[in-house]
């Protein structure tokens, strides 16, 4: 319980300590509970949500776990609405780090594509140079 207690004061200290907050919103619902934020830029079905910073994203994480928690006790201080609202989330950030990496894959894709035309751009400069 000691230690329950311990990650929670320090989940909590570190949202305190960051002092830029958004709220988490939920289709149907608003919640007081509030984050940092960082921009994203990359399309996505919940572009309505910003993406959170890695320090955020665990304490998010952190309180899931805590609603999943194998003690009843602990378990049963995460309504539903908290409940929900932390599977959107989660849901809302996961959509998100995929647009994420399908653009580095796209990205990656093209430029080993395109590697082979700039051994040959590069191969034809040094050709020239030595004439």
């Amino acid at each position: 319980m000691n230690s329950f207690l311990a990650s929670l004061l320090f989940a909590v200290c570190l949202l305190v300590s960051s002092h830029a907050f958004m709220a988490i919103r939920h289709p149907q619902h608003h919640f007081g509970v509030q984050f940092s934020t960082i921009e994203d830029q990359s399309p996505s079905c919940f572009s309505s949500v910003p993406k959170l910073n890695e320090i955020d994203l665990m304490a998010i994480e952190n309180a899931a776990e805590l609603c999943m928690h194998s003690d009843k006790a602990i378990r049963d201080t995460c309504d539903m609405e908290q409940y929900d609202a932390l599977v959107y989330r989660l849901q809302a950030q996961r959509a998100m780090m995929l647009d994420q990496v399908e653009y580095i894959d796209d990205l990656l894709n093209r430029m080993q594509g395109n590697s082979a035309m700039m051994m040959d751009d590069f191969s034809a400069m040094m050709m020239m140079d030595e004439n």
